[in-house]
């Protein structure tokens, strides 16, 4: 009877031994990983339709910017009824709508930052979509809509109502 309670207290000791080594070597290996994106974005992370993941808050601008000013050269297709139409923002591209997408991207880019190297760890299991968002002069979008589709819609100028009891 000694001996079987010698050999399950010997096996409980190897079990529990060898539980805390794993997950010793568990932590020490997340901890050596969270380091790798010390002063970075976490993985798993977009900003708009871009994935920054691992780069520094630089690289993650200019690549922002890249996407934003691809674009801005493309335009986006805009569809009334059956028809599609190319909508350019060339004539959008001022200062204070550049310094409002600059301002956009850096607070994005914040938002997307972790102070806790431990909470990197949720970053495997959940993705994080941080939206781009920023405005632009709406009289303006409507004013090219208009242009790109003139018979669709008739203005009125200078309408007048009256009204009969």
């Amino acid at each position: 009877m000694a001996v079987e309670s010698h050999s399950t207290t010997k096996t409980i000791w190897f079990v529990t031994s060898g539980l805390v080594v794993f997950f010793v070597c568990v932590g020490i290996t997340l901890f050596i990983w969270t380091q790798k994106f010390e002063g970075k974005i976490p993985p798993r992370t977009w900003i708009g339709s871009v994935e920054v993941s691992g780069m520094d808050s630089e690289t993650a601008r200019q690549v922002i910017q890249i996407e934003i000013d691809d674009v801005l050269v493309r335009g986006i297709p805009v569809r009334v009824g059956q028809r599609e139409a190319l909508l350019s923002f060339n004539s959008f591209v001022a200062d204070d709508f550049n310094e409002t997408v600059e301002y956009s991207t850096v607070e994005a880019i914040q938002k997307s930052q972790v102070t806790n190297p431990w909470l990197l760890i949720l970053h495997l299991w959940q993705e994080q979509h941080i939206p781009l968002t920023f405005t632009i002069n709406e009289d303006r979008v409507k004013e090219i809509i208009y242009l790109l589709f003139p018979d669709t819609e008739v203005l009125a100028k200078d309408a007048a109502f009256s009204f009969t009891q």
